[in-house]
């Protein structure tokens, strides 16, 4: 009678068996980081025609934000997902001309009442995209006018 070859049961031992490499993260969780390599310099909504004093708020909100969890940021600061859909057309134009139209939402993050960063969000990573002081990209329509 043979006897049918051991099957080991360590995956390492085991290449049959299959590990993820790394762990699924819960992003509500997770906190913020930033990428700034979709940042558009050609729209009207351009980082350079940032001033030298919104550059310093910007840049101390969002690296205030890196302490909280994405949770925290959305609840404490009325950041949020905003569809497509709802953005000026030129926004949505501006989105075709960088191959970014297959994009179903983007985030749009409170720095101030009216000031905003737009970025896509993934994962746990926001990769900036443009640089809103007026509130134009997505107008909020005003209660009670």
């Amino acid at each position: 009678m043979t006897s049918k070859p051991k099957v080991p049961l360590s995956p390492e031992a085991n290449p049959a068996v299959k590990l993820p490499r790394a762990r699924v993260e819960d992003v509500a969780s997770a906190r913020p980081s930033w990428c700034f390599g979709l940042l558009d310099w050609d729209a009207a909504w351009t980082w350079d025609k940032m001033k030298k004093h919104d550059m310093r708020q910007v840049l101390t909100r969002i690296s205030n934000m890196e302490t909280m969890s994405w949770r925290e940021v959305e609840q404490r600061t009325g950041s949020h997902l905003v569809s497509v859909d709802q953005i000026i057309p030129d926004a949505r134009e501006r989105l075709c001309q960088r191959k970014l139209d297959d994009l179903s939402d983007l985030f749009s993050l409170r720095v101030t009442a009216k000031e905003r960063i737009w970025g896509v969000r993934r994962g746990s990573v926001l990769h900036l995209l443009w640089w809103d002081p007026e509130h134009q990209i997505c107008p909020s329509i005003k209660r009670h006018t």
